[in-house]
């Protein structure tokens, strides 16, 4: 449809069964061009829509999972061949549509690496702080606080060290104890925001 009002009317129109048929469809002949991260969303968008036109129907739960791992596999070549804002992107929308919250935290310490890798830092800290925060409110204390490094380590470019160097020594003494690969995270993220500031 060339035009959102004349695609909606249109949908409205149409029965859950019709509507997840034509998104099924449309899915299905995108899925015959070339792998690229672009018609990748795509494909996953129309997958979405199906499931979510009769989300009762027996096969939506499976339609959704085989969206999400389109996306994830898509974010993942993307990165692979150096196409990272859309990596990023790609990995934020697995976010938002994994119903796994472990996972959830996954995809978007995966978009907060990419991030990072393209020079975006603020963003990358974000997605640390969200990856953080569920892995808070899944009681997983150290994972969190290794999050916490990271997030505060992709500040460093963009904060003041003064800023930066109380919240890490907090998150170090919080980790020490145990030597483990959230230590070992926390104390890397210290050093560095010590060695650039």
């Amino acid at each position: 449809f060339s035009h959102r009002q004349v695609q909606r009317v249109a949908l409205a129109t149409m029965s859950k069964q019709t509507r997840k048929a034509r998104h099924l469809a449309a899915a299905a002949w995108l899925a015959t061009g070339e792998p690229d991260p672009d018609v990748a969303g795509m494909y996953a968008g129309h997958l979405l829509a199906a499931a979510d036109a009769d989300p009762g129907a027996p096969d939506a739960q499976f339609i959704r999972r085989r969206a999400l791992s389109t996306i994830v596999e898509a974010a993942r070549r993307a990165a692979s061949v150096g196409a990272l804002r859309e990596a990023v992107a790609l990995f934020e929308r697995a976010a938002e549509i994994e119903p796994d919250e472990g996972l959830r935290a996954e995809h978007l310490v995966d978009a907060a690496g990419w991030a990072e890798h393209y020079g975006d830092r603020a963003a990358a800290a974000g997605y640390y702080a969200s990856a953080r925060a569920l892995r808070e409110a899944g009681g997983h204390t150290r994972q969190a606080l290794a999050l916490r490094a990271q997030e505060l380590n992709a500040d460093r470019w963009t904060r003041p060290a003064g800023e930066l160097i109380e919240p890490m020594r907090l998150v170090h003494e919080a980790l020490a104890g145990v030597q483990d690969a959230a230590f070992a995270r926390a104390a890397a993220a210290l050093a560095g925001v010590l060695y650039v500031h």
